[in-house]
C-alpha cells in the first residue's frame, strides 16, 4: 500500500472505482479476484479507510482462507488502527500460511514492540533477519527496543548494521543518536541527527531532539536556534516553547523565557510544568508576584509537586512574607 500512499486521494478514489468494476467482472470463486480485493485493499489502507480495507481482505479470506497476503493486509489496516493485539493475531496468521514471510515477522514484531513485548518482538525482527539478513528495517527495530531496555550498546550495534545496509535510513540514524544520547554521547549523538536531517530536513521531531541533545551538551545557543527550526515546521509544539525558554532562562534571558513560556501555555493551558517554568523565569526577574501566581495555577493542576511548592516558598521569602 506504500505506493498508494503517494498519489491523490482523487487518484486513490478514481484506481478504487476501476478495481472495482474489475472485481465485479470475475467469477465469484477465483484468485484474480483475490488479487483484486487486495489491491484495493491496499487503496483503501493508504488512504486510512482501514475498516474497509479490513472487509476487504474479509472477502479475499472466504474465498481461501490460507491466503497469507490477506492475512497480512487485514493487520497492516488493525495495526493502523490501533488494534495492535488483533494485528499480532493476524501476521501470526500471514506466517501459518507462509513461514518464511519476513516482513510478516518484522511487522509482528514491531507490532509486539507497540505493546511493550519486548522479548517476544526482538524474537521476531531475529527470525525476519534469518529469512532475509540484509532486512536493514529489523535492525533498526532491535536498536529501538534494545535502547528501551536501557541496552545501549546493544542498540548502537544494531543501529549501526541498519545504517551499513542502508545509509539514507532516516529511522536509523534517529535511533542512534537517541541510543548514543542516553550514554552522554551528546556530540556523537547531534552528528547522528545532523545525519538524519540530510535525508529528512523538514522533520519537526529530529530537530526537537537534536535541540534536547544540544541542551544537555550544555550548547545552550544551538538548542535555541535548533528549537526554533521545530517551531518554524510546527509552531504548535507547546513542549518545544517550553523547553526553548528553559534554555534561555539559563542563559539568563527572562524576559525571552517568559514569553517562549507563555507561548506554551496559549497552546496548552493546563501544563503544570509551563506554568511552573513561567514561574521560575518571573522570579528569575524579579517578578515575584506574578511567579508566584503562576505557580499558584501549577499547584491547581497538579498539587503534588514539591519542587513547585518550594519555589513558591522561596519567592514568598524573597518579598518577606516567610
Amino acid at each position: 500500500y506504500e505506493a498508494y500512499v503517494q498519489i491523490s486521494e482523487e487518484e486513490r478514489d478514481r484506481k478504487y472505482k476501476d478495481l472495482q468494476k474489475l472485481i465485479d467482472a470475475q467469477p465469484l470463486i477465483s484468485e484474480r479476484r483475490i488479487e483484486l480485493l487486495l489491491e484495493q485493499g491496499g487503496l483503501l489502507v493508504a488512504g486510512n479507510r482501514c475498516q474497509e480495507a479490513i472487509a476487504n481482505c474479509d472477502l479475499a479470506l472466504r474465498i481461501r482462507n490460507d491466503n497469507h497476503l490477506a492475512w497480512y493486509n487485514r493487520a497492516v489496516a488493525l495495526d493502523i488502527s490501533d488494534h495492535h493485539e488483533e494485528a499480532v493475531d493476524n501476521y501470526r496468521q500471514a506466517i501459518s500460511c507462509k513461514e518464511d514471510f519476513y516482513v510478516a515477522w518484522h511487522n509482528l514484531g514491531t507490532s509486539l514492540s507497540i505493546l511493550g513485548r519486548y522479548e517476544e518482538a526482538i524474537n521476531s525482527y531475529n527470525i525476519a533477519l534469518r529469512h532475509k539478513p540484509d532486512y536493514y528495517q529489523s535492525y533498526g527495530g532491535k536498536g529501538l527496543i534494545y535502547t528501551f531496555l536501557g541496552k545501549h550498546e546493544e542498540a548502537i550495534e544494531n543501529c549501526e548494521k541498519a545504517l551499513a545496509l542502508k545509509p539514507d535510513y532516516v529511522q536509523g540514524w534517529f535511533s542512534l543518536a537517541y541510543a548514543l544520547e542516553s550514554i552522554g554521547k551528546y556530540g556523537e549523538a547531534v552528528a547522528s541527527y545532523d545525519r538524519a536531517l540530510e535525508y529528512k530536513p523538514r522533520d519537526h521531531q529530529i530537530w526537537y531532539s537534536r535541540a534536547k541533545a544540544l541542551e544537555n551538551w550544555g550548547n545552550y545557543t544551538e538548542a535555541i536556534a535548533s528549537y526554533d527550526k521545530t517551531l518554524e515546521i510546527r509552531p504548535d509544539d507547546y513542549y518545544a516553547w517550553n523547553n526553548r525558554g528553559l534554555v534561555l532562562s539559563r542563559l539568563e534571558l527572562y524576559e525571552d523565557a517568559i514569553a517562549s513560556h507563555e507561548r506554551a501555555l496559549g497552546i496548552n493551558p493546563d501544563d503544570y510544568f509551563a506554568w511552573y517554568s513561567l514561574g521560575n523565569a518571573l522570579s528569575g526577574l524579579g517578578k515575584l508576584e506574578e511567579a508566584i501566581t503562576a505557580y499558584d495555577r501549577a499547584i491547581q493542576i497538579s498539587p503534588q509537586e514539591t519542587q513547585v511548592w518550594q519555589n513558591r516558598l522561596l519567592a514568598l521569602r524573597r518579598l518577606g512574607f516567610a
